[in-house]
C-alpha cells in the first residue's frame, strides 16, 4: 500500500488525522509527503505511529521544511526500525536452531524501512552526526537520499566514516548541499 501526499500542505488538524490513521494502518509500505511543508513541529506528531509502522520500507520527507531538530528524531525512527528487525531476526533464529533451511529474517528481506528521502530540507550537520551514529552497522537501509540540505564539509565527513563502515547502503545522494565537497557517493 502506498499514501502519497505529494505537495499538499498539512493542517495541524490534518496531521492529527494522519497520524491517528498511521496508527490503525498495518500494511503501508510507502509514504509520501513530499513538498507538504511539514516542519519540524508536525513530523515529531508523525514520529509515534511511524516507529510502530513495520511494514513501511520507504519513506519520502523531502521538501518538509525539516531542520537539525528533527534530525535527532529521524535517527530515532531509523535505530528504532533497526532494534525491531534485529530483534524479530534474533527471535526468529531461536525458534529454527538447528535447522538448516532458516525462515528467520534476513538483511536482504526486510520488514521495515529500506529507503530514506530527506532531500530538499534544511538538515545540517548535527543531523548527520545523529544519522551517521544509527547507520553505522545498520543492515537493513540501502538508500538515503540527503541531497539538497545544510550539510557542510563536518557533515559530510560523518556521513562518509559510516559509509565506509556501512556496506548495506547501497545509494547515498548528497549533492548539491552547502558547502560539501562530496557531490555524489554510489558504494
Amino acid at each position: 500500500t502506498t499514501l502519497e501526499l505529494p505537495g499538499l500542505l498539512l493542517t495541524k488538524q490534518a496531521v492529527v488525522q494522519l497520524t491517528q490513521s498511521l496508527k490503525h494502518h498495518r500494511a503501508l509500505q510507502t509514504l509520501s509527503l513530499k513538498d507538504s511543508r511539514l516542519g519540524d513541529a508536525a513530523f515529531n506528531e508523525l514520529l509515534t505511529p511511524l516507529k510502530s509502522l513495520s511494514s513501511l520500507t520507504a519513506l519520502q520527507i523531502a521538501g518538509c521544511g525539516l531542520t537539525d531538530r528533527s534530525g535527532l528524531a529521524i535517527a530515532g525512527l531509523i535505530k528504532t526500525h533497526q532494534v525491531r528487525r534485529d530483534s524479530e531476526t534474533w527471535v526468529g533464529s531461536l525458534r529454527t536452531q538447528g535447522r538448516p533451511d532458516s525462515a528467520c529474517p534476513r538483511p536482504d528481506s526486510p520488514t521495515g524501512l529500506v529507503f530514506v528521502d530527506l532531500s530538499d530540507n534544511y538538515l545540517g550537520d548535527e543531523s548527520m552526526k545523529a544519522l551517521a551514529c544509527a547507520l553505522h552497522e545498520d543492515p537493513w537501509i540501502k538508500g538515503l537520499d540527503l541531497s539538497r540540505n545544510c550539510i557542510q564539509a563536518k557533515g559530510a565527513m560523518f556521513i562518509h566514516r559510516m559509509l565506509c563502515n556501512n556496506e548495506s547502503i547501497c545509494y547515498c545522494n548528497l549533492s548539491d548541499n552547502t558547502g560539501t565537497t562530496v557531490v555524489h557517493a554510489d558504494t
